[in-house]
């Protein structure tokens, strides 16, 4: 359901998904990562760009640049929990960074004096005070961690601390203006976790809409609009409020079909939903990316489909998709061997239901393999090959014969090197 001004409309709840890295509804310009770290680490971050939906990506001592398009700045996030950190970017920086003595992302960037202060500074708030999360999230890392990071919902010392760095110039206007409004938006989600009426709060979120052009380019913002939305469809009898901005409407009709794309979603989209979003929602790349997903089931195949398409050769399939972090790991092995048993036919298949994730994934970590060997899977109850892979989880890797039957359900991961010794056996 979301809230829009003087009527009601229904829908099911919004599911909340983490979205790890910022970036502007506009795209125009470049910014660029690279990873300058000697040790074998790899390194997961999260970022998106016009859509607010998750996207991944591993750089590591062979996969050490990463050149994405912004127009004011960008956001990537460390997957790891135990160095919840961010690099913030702005346009035309080329950020160097490495992993730390304290296992923490350090950068800079040699056209930008302020990146390497900024880093010290985020590095330095993570070991005072905890990620940037709510204090509900706070007191779980807190268990799981064994940390003792900072429970005040005010973020009074946070935000004390950020003053005294901005005043000392070791912070960009930018940085700050960023960092501000995400310790804002923490402690307004934090207070209406509790799920008590406050009317002076819920008029301090309403007044914020005067600048959701910009605070929707933050994640902690978004997540408390999404909140806040909820939190109105449990208490529209008390609080007597709607939802009037239309940047705010835009982003939760999206949101709400977006959400159905994701991985963990079990619904669809309904014909009310999307009739909706079609007649009231005016962002242009919001419309442009919600139809070209509902145009999904046009590019599915289903496994006889793909199969039949190389009918003949010995088939490797890879099941995957663009939010499983173990399967992209294993991309950089799995090209080795493309190239060393070029006989084999390397097939990629995603499960995947947003499709622009997915051609965004592949065009990040896979943009070396063939186009035409990437598919999207369309689950069937008829298909038999499916079936019998029994398809439960990621990575799943399968060897076809050159007849089209299964010789192996579940091979060995490309960076095993005993997948080696069974491909040797199907090679020419």
């Amino acid at each position: 359901m979301i809230f829009l001004k003087n009527k009601m409309f229904k829908f099911s709840s919004i599911i909340k998904v983490l979205i790890l890295m910022n970036c502007c509804l506009g795209v125009s310009q470049t910014t660029t990562l690279n990873y300058i770290g000697r040790n074998e680490e790899k390194v997961l971050l999260s970022y998106n760009l016009i859509e607010f939906n998750d996207d991944t990506v591993i750089l590591d001592k062979t996969n050490k640049s990463l050149t994405i398009d912004c127009s004011e700045f960008s956001v990537f996030s460390s997957n790891d929990i135990a160095r919840k950190t961010i690099i913030f970017s702005q346009c035309h920086d080329t950020i160097d960074f490495f992993i730390n003595q304290k296992n923490r992302i350090s950068y800079s960037s040699s056209n930008n004096k302020y990146r390497k202060s900024e880093s010290e500074y985020i590095n330095e708030c993570f070991d005072k005070f905890g990620p940037n999360e709510t204090i509900n999230e706070r007191k779980m890392l807190n268990s799981i961690l064994k940390k003792s990071f900072s429970l005040d919902e005010n973020y009074t010392n946070e935000l004390a601390f950020l003053e005294l760095s901005y005043q000392n110039n070791l912070l960009s206007e930018p940085f700050y203006k960023y960092y501000k409004n995400v310790y804002w938006s923490l402690s307004i989600l934090s207070k209406l976790e509790k799920n008590i009426i406050d009317v002076k709060l819920l008029d301090e979120i309403k007044k914020s809409f005067s600048n959701s052009e910009y605070l929707l380019k933050i994640y902690e913002y978004r997540r408390l609009v999404t909140f806040y939305n909820d939190f109105l469809l449990k208490k529209k009898s008390i609080t007597n409020q709607d939802i009037d901005n239309q940047n705010i409407i835009d982003y939760l009709l999206y949101s709400e079909i977006k959400n159905t794309f994701h991985q963990y979603s079990k619904e669809k989209a309904t014909e009310q939903q999307i009739d909706l979003f079609r007649q009231k929602c005016k962002n242009l790349n919001f419309i442009k990316e919600i139809e070209e997903n509902l145009l999904i089931e046009n590019n599915q195949l289903t496994m006889s489909e793909i199969i039949s398409q190389h009918k003949g050769k010995v088939i490797l399939l890879d099941f995957w998709a663009s939010w499983c972090k173990p399967c992209i790991e294993e991309f950089p092995y799995q090209e080795k061997l493309i190239k060393k048993y070029p006989e084999i036919s390397f097939v990629f298949i995603s499960i995947d239901k947003s499709q622009s994730a997915w051609e965004k994934a592949i065009n990040r970590n896979l943009k070396n393999i063939n186009r035409e060997k990437h598919y999207l899977l369309k689950k069937s109850l008829t298909d038999t090959i499916l079936k019998n892979i029994n398809l439960s989880t990621i990575p799943r890797y399968v060897l076809i014969d050159k007849y089209g039957n299964i010789v192996n359900n579940d091979l060995p991961r490309p960076s095993d090197k005993e997948i080696e010794k069974i491909l040797k056996l199907y090679q020419n």
